[in-house]
């Protein structure tokens, strides 16, 4: 079922239990896992490539850390994944999704858009004295 027809259900039922019920509970691990098989990239590599240190980065793969919104967002960019996808990963670890007018937010947006690395987002970051994705 796709996210606006479960909402549209949601505002009209009476008793939301067996919506609940038929919900798939997917963790955060399990859809990064996903999205890390379904790329071209070793695990190795999208902890580099997101900046994260490297014991840290598997930690958060295998479940056993919970990742701040940054890394989330460096491991996404690192994956190059779409903004719904990014804003996914961001609500199964409870952090608000990407937001166009927030200025730190814009520039990230903008750097998902056209494909930048996390190095290159976060000089347009400092660039605007913006806090870091590495950080």
């Amino acid at each position: 079922m796709k996210t606006n027809e479960l909402f549209n259900q949601l505002t009209q039922t009476k008793d939301p239990t067996k919506l609940i019920h038929d919900l798939p509970n997917i963790s955060f691990t399990a859809l990064l896992d996903h999205y890390i098989q379904r790329s071209s990239k070793s695990k190795s590599q999208i902890i580099k490539a997101a900046q994260i240190e490297r014991t840290y980065g598997y930690q958060i793969l295998k479940g056993t850390r919970q990742p701040s919104r940054n890394k989330i967002l460096s491991l996404a960019i690192a994956l190059d994944l779409s903004f719904d996808e990014i804003n996914r990963l961001l609500a199964l670890c409870d952090h608000g999704p990407l937001y166009a007018k927030v200025s730190r937010d814009a520039l990230i947006i903008y750097g998902i858009s056209h494909h930048l690395s996390v190095m290159e987002i976060n000089d347009y970051l400092a660039d605007h004295a913006l806090p870091l994705l590495t950080d």
